[in-house]
C-alpha cells in the first residue's frame, strides 16, 4: 500500500513538472540546420524512410538506410519520407560494388551523407561537390585522420563494443579522443548511443 501511495504521488509531481522543451545549439546543430543534436543512425533495413522523417520532424536528423548501397532501396526509402529532409548513409564496400547509388542519393539533394567502415576519400569529392554535408563514421585513429583528410563536416566517434559491430578486419581497436588531433578540432564530433526504454525502480 506505502509503495501504491508513493508512486501516486511521484505521477502527480511528474504531472506537474514543466514541459518545456530545452534548446540546445551545437556546432552540429549549426551545420544540419536542425534544433536537436540528434541523428538516426542509417542501420540497414532498419532505419527506414519514415522513421528518418518521424526524427527530423522531432527536430533532429533522420538518416536512411541505403539497403548496401541499393539504388531501388534508396529511392523507395525517399520516397517514404515524403518531402520531409533526410539524409542517406552508405556502407563503404557496399558503395563500392555499386558507386551509382550514391549519384541516386545526391540527385535527392540530401542534407547529409554518411559513409562507414572504410576510407571515404574516393567519395567525398563528389558529396561536397554535390553540396551535400559528409559525414563519417570512424572507430579507430587511423580512420578519424582518413575522415579529416576527406574534408568531412562531422564524424561520428563508435564504440568498438557498440552493438557488436565491426568495421575493418585486423588493426588495432582503440579508444580515442578528438581533440588530440588539430586537424579535427574545427569539425564537429558525436559519440554513438543506443536509447531503450527504462522501467522506474520503485524503492
Amino acid at each position: 500500500m506505502e509503495r501504491c501511495a508513493w508512486f501516486s504521488s511521484w505521477r502527480r509531481m511528474m504531472s506537474r513538472r514543466s514541459t518545456t522543451v530545452v534548446m540546445i545549439e551545437t556546432a552540429l546543430t549549426r551545420l544540419l540546420g536542425i534544433t536537436h543534436p540528434i541523428l538516426l543512425a542509417p542501420m540497414g533495413s532498419a532505419s527506414g524512410g519514415k522513421l528518418a522523417a518521424a526524427v527530423t520532424n522531432a527536430g533532429g536528423l533522420g538518416l536512411i538506410g541505403s539497403g548496401y548501397a541499393d539504388s531501388a532501396t534508396i529511392k523507395k526509402e525517399l520516397a517514404a519520407a515524403g518531402n520531409t529532409r533526410v539524409g542517406v548513409g552508405f556502407i563503404t564496400w557496399a558503395l563500392d560494388k555499386n558507386p551509382a547509388a550514391l549519384d541516386v542519393a545526391l540527385a535527392a539533394q540530401p542534407p547529409a551523407v554518411m559513409i562507414s567502415f572504410g576510407n571515404p576519400m574516393p567519395y567525398a569529392r563528389a558529396v561536397r561537390d554535390a553540396g551535400v554535408k559528409l559525414i563519417c563514421q570512424v572507430q579507430t585513429l587511423t580512420e578519424a585522420l582518413e575522415a579529416a583528410s576527406a574534408g568531412a563536416d562531422s564524424s561520428l566517434r563508435k564504440a568498438a563494443t557498440r552493438a557488436g559491430i565491426r568495421g575493418r578486419r585486423g588493426g588495432r581497436w582503440v579508444s580515442f579522443q578528438p581533440w588530440w588531433m588539430p586537424s579535427a578540432r574545427s569539425r564537429s564530433w558525436l559519440q554513438a548511443a543506443s536509447l531503450t526504454d527504462a522501467v522506474l525502480p520503485l524503492p
